[in-house]
């Protein structure tokens, strides 16, 4: 029932796409994939929101899920990951939790007119969080994050990185990669499909795919809903979420 109500939705936003320009605000939600593009020099921006996840006995909310983008020149980025807090179900208990914080840079290595910008992120996980959702070791990698204009509504948005992950007693590397198809459906709406996928070395894949819809509300501000189904048996059977995005 899910997936049929998900393809319905897709086909609806489909049936509006027509060419207009693409919105002034780039950001790095809702989607998995991270943009090319560093935030302005002197400017901070806010993406937080909500996120509902179910997988296999587990319901999960999340809770402000906020990245805050700080721009320090006008080719890099400073980032401050806040997840918040994960209010979680196991079987009939209930329990909140606080949640690992992530600092990151993301350094733009094209110019951001270029044909095919590309940006590196360097990233590493403060653990800071409650016991039952923090290994107690810090996870830290790098990928890659490169974007191309497919026409003049259309765009695709690729990542590719490698992760060093501690599980409370060993570590691994991890292997990530996501594709993105973004559509400008007007000048105040856009919509895009995606498919990502974590690769730990030792550990079973877990791809998932997702769409959704990003709303201008005005030229520095959107709002954004979304929904992703597992694709495999490890993957979370269903990811649904909201959030709001503000530049500085």
């Amino acid at each position: 029932m899910i997936k049929k109500v998900l393809l319905l939705l897709t086909l609806i936003c489909l049936s509006a796409v027509h060419v207009l320009p693409a919105q002034e605000l780039t950001t790095d939600r809702p989607d998995y994939t991270e943009s090319a593009i560093t935030v302005p020099a002197r400017s901070v921006q806010l993406e937080t929101g909500l996120e509902y996840v179910t997988e296999n006995n587990t319901v999960s909310t999340t809770f402000p899920n906020s990245l805050f983008r700080i721009g320090l020149h006008r080719s890099v980025e400073l980032r401050i990951g806040f997840t918040g807090w994960t209010w979680a179900k196991l079987s009939d208990e209930r329990d909140l939790y606080f949640n690992d914080m992530i600092v990151e840079s993301k350094i733009q290595l094209t110019d951001k007119k270029a044909d095919v910008p590309v940006a590196i992120i360097l990233a590493a996980t403060i653990p800071v969080g409650d016991d039952a959702v923090s290994t107690g070791g810090s996870d830290y990698g790098m990928k890659f994050a490169g974007s191309c204009d497919l026409s003049e509504n259309t765009d695709l948005g690729i990542n590719a990185g490698i992760y060093s992950v501690f599980d409370g007693m060993n570590r691994q590397l991890m292997a990530i990669a996501s594709i993105s198809y973004g559509i400008s459906l007007n000048q105040s709406v856009g919509i895009f499909f995606e498919t990502f996928a974590e690769m730990p070395q030792k550990e079973i894949w877990t791809p998932v795919f997702d769409s959704g819809l990003t709303f201008s509300l005005t030229r520095l501000s959107q709002l954004d809903l979304y929904a992703g189904i597992g694709l495999n048996s490890v993957a979370p059977d269903l990811i649904i979420g909201t959030g709001y995005s503000i530049r500085f």
